[in-house]
């Protein structure tokens, strides 16, 4: 598959709302830099969802920070695992919680998340989804199961019955059914091919080759939600 880097502009509130709890939930640290080149590092405390606002830990118990970060433009970012969040501070200010000192930042109107595409699998949560549908003329389309998905691709176990595609070959209008109400249709190239194995079927790795900004969106989600949901299960 192939290893170029993913890059997604997030601007739908939801989206940014939930990769900066992500980001709260991880502790990563979140880089800030003006222009002229000088930083700082700050602890994310706590985001809170209504006013949507993100709050950082300052250090010490006085409320104390350079100027050029309470005026001026200031670009953030955060690393959680493979993936990097990049946005613009917009207002902000100082505050107190719990009676410890805070910079209390507004909601950004975008972020930028950059991800190697291959960065970060998922095997199915059940044995249900993800399932690729492959259309079939008429009938019904035949439902595969997946042994992993990424932000690139998707691994198919292929059917027996069915001719085994080569490195190369195209499988346009392919539905991704990522949970019982939620499918996004893809276009796929086959990367390459596994034979059958003793009780298991044959493997096809595929790329995306086309995603809709709107696909794109719902697998970046879907792909959030796993990556959440296998930390949760290995503490």
């Amino acid at each position: 598959m192939p290893q170029d880097d993913s890059d997604l502009l997030i601007e739908h509130p939801s989206e940014v709302c939930a990769w900066l709890e992500e980001m709260v939930d991880d502790q990563a640290p979140l880089h800030l830099e003006e222009p002229g080149g000088r930083h700082l590092t700050l602890q994310p405390l706590r985001f809170v969802r209504t006013p949507a606002v993100l709050e950082l830990k300052l250090p010490g118990v006085v409320a104390q920070l350079p100027d050029w970060l309470l005026d001026g433009p200031v670009h953030a970012h955060a690393l959680l695992d493979r993936i990097r969040l990049d946005f613009d501070l917009g207002r902000r200010a100082l505050a107190e919680h719990e009676g410890l000192p805070v910079l209390r930042l507004d909601l950004p109107a975008r972020l930028r998340r950059h991800q190697r595409r291959q960065a970060f699998r998922v095997q199915p949560a059940s044995v249900h989804h993800p399932r690729a549908l492959l259309p079939r003329g008429s009938s019904l389309p035949l439902r595969l199961r997946t042994a992993d998905l990424s932000a690139g691709g998707v691994g198919i176990l292929w059917a027996d019955a069915l001719p085994l595609p080569q490195p190369g070959d195209l499988l346009p209008q392919v539905d991704i059914e990522l949970a019982r109400d939620l499918r996004i249709q893809v276009r796929l190239q086959v990367q390459h091919v596994r034979a059958a194995q003793a009780d298991q079927p044959p493997l096809v790795g595929c790329a995306f080759v086309e995603l809709s900004p709107m696909a794109e969106r719902q697998l970046s989600l879907h792909l959030n939600q796993m990556q959440r949901r296998q930390r949760n299960l290995e503490r």
